[in-house]
């Protein structure tokens, strides 16, 4: 009888050892399909930011190419979107709005980089 019992034991910890691994394994993959849609939603977030800083560069009267853009977003100088920008009321509001965006797009590539450490 203490043998069938411990048999019984057995099966039933192999049992729920099992569902436990199934589990982990259903809810790992899950987690790495949620990862992944949040980096393409971080990048498309960082791609219609970049358009829109450089369409606002372009309307004050900075116009820049792709890579200026990427060099300026890579080296986190902000101080580079306000050369050329004339002191008035619609300039000074763009500068705030760029240097805001520009700082919302710094703290998007960092996220981004923590994500692919924890995936590297």
């Amino acid at each position: 009888i203490e043998k069938d019992l411990e048999s019984e034991e057995q099966e039933r910890v192999s049992a729920d050892m099992r569902i436990r691994k199934s589990q982990h394994a259903v809810l790992s993959r899950k987690f790495v399909e949620v990862m992944t849609k949040y980096n393409e939603a971080q990048v498309d977030f960082r791609e219609r930011s970049k358009g829109r800083i450089q369409r606002q560069l372009e309307i004050t009267g900075k116009a820049t190419t792709d890579e200026e853009l990427e060099e300026m977003l890579e080296s986190g100088n902000a101080a580079v979107f306000t050369a050329g920008i004339v002191d008035s009321g619609i300039s000074k509001q763009a500068l705030s709005e760029i240097e805001s965006r520009h700082k919302d797009i710094v703290r998007l590539e960092s996220s981004i980089k923590e994500l692919h450490e924890w995936f590297v």
